[in-house]
């Protein structure tokens, strides 16, 4: 698939596993085609996994082939994240997924389902959009407004990056990791 500089490119990296749900955005990329002519929409689904022929078969059946592209493995997922428009995370379960943290470290405006850590992370309307999981059709929604909303996308993608500069640096989390211990050892001379 060629991506066209005048599409806007949506995409996830991640293990391709019935968890990581992307199922629901293939899915919701097929309601956005049905619903609106809008045809500027690109995805790159990057990772490989044991859902990934099943995923394959459901673009197909689609007729997603021209939107909807999965590389397979890569070594260069950073730069794949570095090229989207809107990172997508459409997980059914999550803990706190690393992949967020570096979409919101690129500056991506992110969309994503609103399980385990993701909450800590993104605040809805402020970093990015959090959906309910398994819900393409509110996914297929935020997906079509964030990429007809540029300036709140753009609003989105800043406030990420200030997120994990100000919260998830090393340093950051070397201070908070030093301050819980200082907290313990000073609770046990008390």
């Amino acid at each position: 698939m060629d991506l066209n500089p005048k599409n806007i490119i949506i995409g996830s990296v991640g293990r391709l596993h019935k968890q990581k749900g992307y199922k629901y955005l293939i899915e919701a990329i097929r309601i956005i085609g049905s619903q609106t002519d809008n045809n500027n929409l690109q995805v790159i689904i990057a990772g490989d996994g044991p859902e990934r022929m099943k995923l394959e078969s459901t673009i197909n059946q689609y007729n997603l082939k021209e939107k909807i592209k999965v590389t397979g493995w890569r070594t260069d997922a950073s730069e794949i994240i570095s090229i989207l428009d809107i990172f997508v995370l459409p997980s059914l379960w999550e803990g706190t997924p690393n992949v967020i943290l570096e979409a919101m470290a690129y500056g991506k405006p992110i969309i994503s389902t609103n399980v385990g850590g993701v909450p800590e992370l993104i605040e809805n309307l402020k970093e990015g959009i959090l959906v309910p999981p398994a819900d393409s059709g509110e996914l297929a929604d935020k997906i079509l407004w964030l990429a007809e909303n540029r300036i709140k996308a753009s609003e989105f993608g800043i406030n990420a990056r200030k997120k994990v500069k100000e919260c998830f640096t090393i340093e950051t989390m070397i201070n908070e990791t030093e301050l819980i211990y200082q907290n313990s050892l000073n609770a046990g001379k008390s």
